[in-house]
């Protein structure tokens, strides 16, 4: 299995952000979920809140309204 995954946060207007991590924190719509390198793959709606992004490189946070989340495996 992978240590990292390709994670890619997209607006309608861009793309805002597209990093190799380990770990996405996602605000879902029924409760927070962490998605990491071999989730099982699911699409879930976001609610208002912080989606967490680890990578090697640090923590990011970007602070989200709404939306969709999905996780694959070659997405």
């Amino acid at each position: 299995m992978a240590d990292t995954m390709q994670f890619d946060l997209v607006s309608p207007e861009r793309r805002v952000a597209s990093l190799e991590v380990t770990s996405v924190q996602i605000p879902g719509a029924d409760g927070d979920m962490t998605a990491m390198p071999g989730h099982a793959p699911l699409i879930t709606t976001l609610r208002p809140g912080i989606l967490r992004v680890e990578s090697t490189g640090g923590t990011q946070e970007y602070v989200v309204t709404g939306g969709f989340a999905e996780i694959g495996e070659n997405l």
